[in-house]
């Protein structure tokens, strides 16, 4: 049974003090052996808890922990930490770094989340460097041309 099915249903039966028992059971077992989905499991458990035992930081922490050795879910949801700003400062170029670590070991939602964020930035690209074009007073475009009177034959030649 999964960390957080543990502990919903420790909760649902009305069990504080046996949810904090098994969360510091899956802390101790997670931070000893370095399990990375017991870490992950125990990250999601702080991030969507309700009461008490929820904590923004602390399931960053947990996802930190398991990201680093390359546990992908973990890398995906501390790019959307980062990307809301939970439990951290946000920061869109620290979770796009989580993001394509997750794509790069496969995970798809990373993929694709990795992917939009790299379209939003070449667009943006674009878009500045169009805006960095833009003529001015003095260059001449289909706008701004006025077409030169033509002179009558004869008339403002000079005589050589």
């Amino acid at each position: 049974m999964a960390a957080v099915q543990m502990f919903e249903k420790a909760a649902e039966a009305g069990h504080l003090g046996g949810t904090v028992t098994i969360l510091y059971q899956f802390q101790t077992y997670s931070a000893s052996y370095n399990c990375l989905v017991l870490q992950y499991n125990v990250g999601v458990y702080y991030l969507s808890t309700r009461g008490p035992q929820q904590s923004d930081v602390k399931a960053v922490e947990y996802f930190t922990r398991a990201a680093k050795r390359n546990h992908a879910d973990s890398a995906v949801n501390l790019a959307m930490c980062y990307m809301a700003g939970r439990g951290v400062t946000k920061d869109r170029e620290e979770a796009t770094r989580w993001l394509q670590v997750a794509a790069e070991q496969g995970h798809e939602r990373g993929k694709q989340m990795f992917q939009q964020i790299q379209n939003e930035q070449q667009a943006a690209s674009l878009e500045q460097g169009l805006g960095d074009n833009k003529p001015d007073a003095g260059h001449k475009t289909f706008d701004n041309v006025k077409e030169e009177p033509k002179e009558e034959e004869g008339k403002g030649e000079e005589d050589l």
